[in-house]
């Protein structure tokens, strides 16, 4: 998983706009890879969890490598061409509040399409 997104979300203008009232912090996980992302306004941090009682994420998003591996591709799968389709056909799993994911759902997908794919696309 790729953790230098900062460059690739700067070339976002619309994303940033989106994100400047943003405060959510949550994990993508990858058959046992974990990522820690926290969106506060105009910042965004990713980097691997800590285990000195890192302070609990609003949600996670979890899918085996071969389900992200798909989700990368430039034309992916049914099922596979979206975070919400993942979690609709069972390729992927979410736990945790929905509320923040929700409410930030475009932020949270220019983020994980850039994790994935180098892109922040949604």
């Amino acid at each position: 998983m790729r953790t230098d997104i900062a460059p690739i979300l700067a070339a976002h203008p619309g994303l940033w706009h989106r994100a400047r009232f943003a405060r959510l912090h949550f994990e993508i996980a990858s058959s046992g890879e974990r990522l820690r992302v926290r969106v506060d306004g105009q910042q965004v941090l990713a980097g691997a969890p800590r285990d000195d009682g890192d302070e609990a994420c609003d949600f996670v998003l979890s899918a085996p490598a071969q389900a992200w591996d798909q989700f990368a591709r430039t034309m992916p799968a049914p099922g596979f061409h979206d975070i919400l389709a993942m979690i609709e056909t069972g390729n992927a799993r979410f736990s945790g509040d929905g509320l923040p994911f929700f409410r930030n759902l475009f932020v949270v997908k220019g983020i994980v399409s850039a994790v994935f794919r180098g892109e922040a696309r949604w």
